[in-house]
């Protein structure tokens, strides 16, 4: 597969359209058509439906579709490693990240590197930690922030900070919302959404020592979904206090857990592999630069 091909088979998956694929691209109507044709032969399967109203992708279309943008951040990424591999320090450093705390510390970080290294791009992508870890096995992410725990056979870390505090979501109408913190206590009986990640529920169930904290509790990998949630009247969410995405929900407040808990947070990146040289010496930066 050619990836200007995926790039053109891209563009029709999007259009849904051969004639407005084929201008966006600057390529004639007969010559897209060839090339999807083309393409669907080395696939041994059809990718798209034709009907009346326009084009549908078929399941083989819609996995080709996932596993192509795949491939083209893949090859993009490689290029730009490539280009940075001069004796000079340059290239593009792909960093994921969430909302949290820590982003600010990392934030700072990152701009204290590319001050030494002015030849040098961050790329940030908004990510869970589930999504990052995902493009971290792809190769897509060089590094992702994380709460920790994280899988210590898997990765290498550098701790960032000690200070990410979970606490609770809960309509302002909710009795609740009457107390200045809540306790595990006062939380049983209430349905819960939690985190998705099992390894910060686990830590929240041995730091309480409850099993209030158990996977039969709703789960949520975002915390403003998990906020609409609440507002919808579903539950009360356990949500990092900073993580700033749930802010923007009317009808809800936060409340402390008592006592309080805080996890800390790791900047990770993939145990062996190839590295660039612009991500071997940011690496570096972050060993003789610890957080503070």
């Amino acid at each position: 597969m050619e990836l200007r091909t995926l790039t053109l088979f891209l563009a029709v998956a999007q259009e849904l359209s051969i004639t407005k694929a084929a201008a966006r691209m600057y390529i004639s109507q007969p010559a897209l058509t060839r090339r999807i044709h083309a393409l669907e032969d080395e696939c041994g399967s059809a990718l798209f439906v034709r009907t009346r109203h326009g084009l549908i992708l078929t399941e083989a279309g819609l996995l080709l579709q996932a596993r192509a943008q795949e491939m083209l951040e893949f090859a993009d990424k490689t290029l730009k490693d490539l280009r940075g591999s001069k004796e000079k320090l340059q290239g593009t450093i792909a960093v994921g990240m969430g909302e949290l705390k820590a982003s600010r510390r990392l934030c700072a970080c990152l701009a204290a590197f590319c001050r030494e290294n002015p030849e040098v791009n961050f790329e940030i992508f908004t990510a869970i930690a589930d999504d990052a870890r995902l493009r971290l096995e792809r190769g897509t992410l060089d590094f992702a922030l994380m709460l920790r725990p994280v899988p210590q056979d898997a990765y290498h870390s550098v701790d960032l900070s000690d200070d990410e505090e979970l606490v609770v979501l809960l309509r302002e109408d909710d009795p609740l919302s009457q107390h200045e913190s809540l306790t595990v206590s006062e939380l049983k009986g209430r349905k819960l959404i939690l985190p998705s990640r099992e390894a910060v529920r686990s830590e929240l169930s041995a730091f309480y020592e409850d099993e209030v904290f158990s996977s039969r509790a709703q789960l949520s990998n975002l915390s403003a979904n998990a906020a609409l949630m609440v507002q919808q009247g579903a539950g009360l969410a356990v949500v990092c206090k900073d993580d700033y995405s749930y802010t923007g929900v009317p009808e809800i407040t936060v409340r402390p857990l008592s006592p309080a808990i805080f996890l800390g947070t790791a900047l990770v990146w993939k145990r062996g592999g190839v590295r660039s040289k612009a991500a071997r010496a940011f690496i570096d930066f972050l060993h003789a630069h610890p957080a503070s």
